[in-house]
Order: C-alpha cells, then sequence, then structure tokens
C-alpha cells in the first residue's frame, strides 16, 4: 500500500482511499498494535454504528477485520468475546469470524489484538447489537397460546360430551324403536287378526295356509335380523314390506292398493323397518274398503323416498303403540343429519325420508 511521512515523524498507510494507520516511528517499541474493521454483519444487514436491530433470522455475525504491527507482524493475534453469552476471550488468528445462530437478545461484541499473548485492550472494537425474538418465543405469545389451547380443549370436552349423550340417547331411543317394533307386531291384535285370516284360509286353501305362515316366518325373522342394524339397504327393506304387504292383503283383499316407483333399489341406505312401520301407521289411522280403497303409494324422488295414502281417517283409532314419527325422525336425523318431513292436506298424508347413497 502507499505510505507516506509527514513533518511530525508519523507514517500513514492507506487503504481504499482512507488513512488506516499512523505510527510515530520515533516511538515504535511503545506504540500499541492497529486493528481496522472492513465489514461487520448481522445476517444480511451491515452494522456501521451501535445497538443495530435486527429480526430473529438474521442471526449469523460475520465480521472481516485486519490488524497492524510494524515491529513484529508474525506475532500480531487477536481475541473475541460475545457478551454475556462469552465471558472469557476466544484466541484467533484468522482475520475473518463467524457466530452462527445466536439467539435473540442484546449483546456487546469486542475485538482486539495481540503481541505474544499480551492483549492491548486501547485497541479494542466493540459494537453492541440486538436480535429480536420471534413472535412465537415471546412469553405473551405462550400465554396467549395457552389460553387457546385451553379453550379448544374444553370446547373439545363440551363437544365430546355433548356427542356421548347424543349416542347415548340415540342408543336408548333406538332401544326404544326395537322395542316398539316387537310390540307392534307381537300385540294381541296382530297376531289376533292374522291367526283369523289364516284359519280361515285353512278351511278354504290349505296350500295357500301354508305359504302364508311361511310369510309370517319370514316377516318376523326379518324384524329380529335387521333390529339391531342402523342401515340396510333399499333392496332388502323392499323385502320385508312385501312380505308384510301379503299379509295385509290377505286381510284387506283388494280394499289396499300399493304402488311402486322405485328404480335401483340397490343404490340407496335406509333404517331398517322404516316402510313397515310407516304403512302400518296408515293402516291403523285409515279405512280401507273396497269401495273407498285405501292407496299407499312409495316412490323416490332426488335421493329421498315418499310414502304418499289418501286420508279416511277412521272414527274409532285403534290402540295407539306409542310408536311416533318424532321418534322416527329422530334416528334419521342422527344417522343420516337429515329429518323426515310430513305434509298433510285435506285428501293426502305425506311423509318424505332422506335416503343414503350406498
Amino acid at each position: 500500500g502507499a505510505m507516506c511521512y509527514d513533518s511530525t515523524n508519523h507514517t500513514s498507510f492507506g487503504i481504499d482511499n482512507r488513512t488506516i494507520y499512523q505510527i510515530d516511528l520515533r516511538l515504535k517499541s511503545k506504540a500499541s498494535p492497529g486493528l481496522h474493521i472492513q465489514h461487520m454483519w448481522l445476517g444480511t444487514k451491515e452494522i456501521f454504528d451501535d445497538n443495530t436491530k435486527v429480526q430473529y433470522d438474521q442471526n449469523d455475525l460475520q465480521i472481516q477485520y485486519y490488524g497492524i504491527w510494524m515491529s513484529k507482524p508474525s506475532e500480531l493475534r487477536f481475541q473475541y468475546r460475545l457478551m454475556p453469552t462469552d465471558t472469557n476471550w476466544v484466541s484467533t488468528e484468522d482475520e475473518r469470524i463467524i457466530i452462527p445462530n445466536i439467539i435473540p437478545g442484546d449483546y456487546e461484541f469486542q475485538i482486539r489484538p495481540t503481541i505474544e499473548g499480551r492483549p492491548f485492550s486501547i485497541s479494542t472494537f466493540t459494537r453492541k447489537i440486538s436480535i429480536k425474538a420471534a413472535i412465537w418465543q415471546s412469553n405473551w405469545f405462550w400465554f396467549f397460546f395457552a389460553g387457546i389451547a385451553s379453550s379448544l380443549f374444553y370446547l373439545f370436552l363440551v363437544q365430546r360430551n355433548k356427542k356421548q349423550a347424543q349416542l347415548e340417547a340415540l342408543k336408548t331411543e333406538k332401544l326404544k324403536v326395537e322395542l316398539d317394533v316387537l310390540k307392534s307386531q307381537i300385540n294381541p291384535h296382530f297376531l289376533f287378526n292374522s291367526f283369523n285370516t289364516l284359519i280361515s284360509i285353512i278351511e278354504q286353501s290349505p296350500e295357500k295356509a301354508v305359504s302364508m305362515v311361511e310369510k309370517l316366518s319370514d316377516f318376523y325373522r326379518n324384524i329380529l335380523m335387521h333390529r339391531q342394524d342402523e342401515l340396510i339397504s333399499l333392496e332388502t327393506e323392499l323385502r320385508t314390506l312385501e312380505d308384510y304387504m301379503y299379509l295385509l292383503k290377505e286381510r284387506f283383499g283388494a280394499s289396499i292398493i300399493f304402488e311402486f316407483d322405485i328404480q335401483n333399489p340397490k343404490e340407496f341406505m335406509i333404517i331398517p323397518l322404516t316402510l313397515q312401520l310407516l304403512t302400518e301407521n296408515a293402516v291403523k289411522h285409515n279405512n280401507a274398503t273396497k269401495t273407498n280403497p285405501l292407496f299407499i303409494n312409495i316412490f323416490v324422488r332426488k335421493d329421498r323416498l315418499v310414502i304418499k295414502n289418501n286420508k279416511q281417517l277412521r272414527t274409532q283409532l285403534s290402540p295407539s303403540t306409542h310408536f311416533g314419527l318424532s321418534s322416527l325422525s329422530k334416528r334419521f336425523l342422527a344417522i343420516t343429519k337429515n329429518e323426515l318431513t310430513i305434509n298433510e292436506d285435506i285428501d293426502t298424508f305425506t311423509i318424505t325420508i332422506p335416503l343414503m347413497r350406498i
């Protein structure tokens, strides 16, 4: 590099168009080593003065420097530390220092030259720096997070308890429905009417009586087989209804007329014994004669099953089985998330049931 000598007996050295060091050659034995800082970075930000603040992800410290000692250049060494992390000085011969992954906080970086292990504090370079903590590293964030987590856990417990209560209520409702189904079919009036019909058929046509007994047996077997199932195929439900229709036809003959419009029943699921219960409900509350038959229409429209009958209300109703449409609606709501709907006018009574596709 360039050198110059002035009238005060000082020799100056210049690098990068600026004076970097001056020494009095007359007192060279007493002069201190010089230290020049070229660059200092925190992450990608260059440091020029004290109290430099950076974000949490700019936490790599780099410093590039060099020292000058004209008497014994080969003896020149350096010591540095990052306070308060480092309490002891770290010695090095390198002219580049990298301290990576500094945790957030306030620090003071120090570096000084040494000769033969003797430090020169007069030439010590210091810089104060500050690294901000990430939002998730702050205390208030963890208090906030703990509050949110506690609230969510509380809501989870509330929802879980509510769900358990709903499941228990559904189980109770299901058991009640199963009991009502069995009661409705095993009650003395149903059996009495069925056996009376069977006796009259036996006298007239024994072979037909055998068929009726088989249908009656199939009907009760299907009730017991599917009473534990939450859903069965619509095709299976229609087979159970066929057995029930056969028994009704033997009792009422042409007084009850069924009409169906169902395509691809294998594609849909339904709660078991729904059709039988709703058909029984129509027969129970309406008159059915040859001159004024009871029409029961069953058809599918847009993933919903419709059961529709003409109204011919009885003047005296038969004893109730205590099975309500509200109970059936609750089961559909719990299992399919949809309720059945009831529409009634002067002439017709219609129930629409949600179906589930397989």
